[in-house]
């Protein structure tokens, strides 16, 4: 019995570990004698996984496969599957190290924004696959401002991610989510971002936030309390408004209690 365990585990291992690693002794001895050599036999099966473990990159990063070319996205992801295996029983949430191997991936580096736009994507899907909850309404936000009462409860909804960039990352990918085929240079208004990427209902919504609004909102995410949190937004952007900024976002079902919180 621990000779099969062990002969799974070298297959298993054979599978996902880069192509040109060959398998081991042991393994091709178990291919049956006849036809092709044992290695390119195996190879057919570790061939199809790699291109099952891309193509579930391919779903995840449609907007970077679409900067880059589907060509180029294949040799990136093959490349990253031979790093960075999947180590889980599912493929939801593989690729969360994507976004990192692009800003170290050499041939990448002509495109400076991309592994901003692979995070972006990827906690798009995080915020689509976060808990569900329930969130103030701008009446119950309102009151949490002037009551007086333990700023400390207050959170932000389970599903929101936030995100800073140098880049206009989200008009970026915005353009290259669109089915139309895109003609010539296209020039993407805008500069650094900060973003709040929630779904507080049935779809996940990308919004732009000023500098002072995503520190008070980074401030909450943290457990500071309402009074922390708006004093670290008017320190990084002296003169806003807050109050009118966040009761925007109480609108959109951005906050809750965090007792409440999934």
């Amino acid at each position: 019995m621990q000779q099969l365990a062990n002969l799974q585990a070298d297959f298993a291992d054979f599978l996902l570990a880069p192509p040109q690693r060959a398998a081991t002794a042991s393994l091709a001895d178990c291919v049956a004698p006849g036809g092709a050599p044992a290695e390119q036999r195996l190879a057919v099966y570790k061939n199809n996984v790699h291109s099952q473990l891309v193509d579930a990159l391919a779903a995840t990063f449609p907007a970077v496969e679409r900067l880059v070319g589907q060509e180029f996205f294949r040799y990136a992801a093959r490349e990253y599957v031979g790093i960075h295996p999947p180590r889980r029983p599912t493929l939801l949430g593989y690729g969360d190290r994507f976004p990192e191997f692009l800003g170290r991936f050499p041939p990448a580096t002509t495109v400076p924004y991309l592994p901003d736009v692979a995070r972006l994507e990827l906690l798009y899907l995080e915020a689509y696959h976060a808990a569900e909850a329930e969130a103030l309404d701008v009446e119950q936000f309102t009151g949490r401002l002037t009551a007086g009462v333990d700023d400390t409860e207050l959170g932000l909804h389970p599903s929101a991610r936030l995100m800073q960039s140098r880049f206009p990352v989200s008009r970026i990918w915005e353009l290259n989510r669109q089915a139309e085929t895109l003609q010539g240079k296209t020039k993407i208004p805008g500069e650094a971002e900060h973003l709040l990427i929630i779904r507080p209902q049935a779809s996940v919504e990308v919004r732009r936030l000023s500098p002072g609004t995503y520190a008070a909102l980074s401030a909450l995410d943290r457990g500071r309390p309402l009074e922390a949190a708006l004093a670290a937004g008017e320190r990084t952007e002296p003169g806003i408004d807050l109050t009118h900024h966040l009761r925007s976002l109480a609108e959109g079902q951005t906050f809750l209690l965090t007792e409440n919180r999934l």
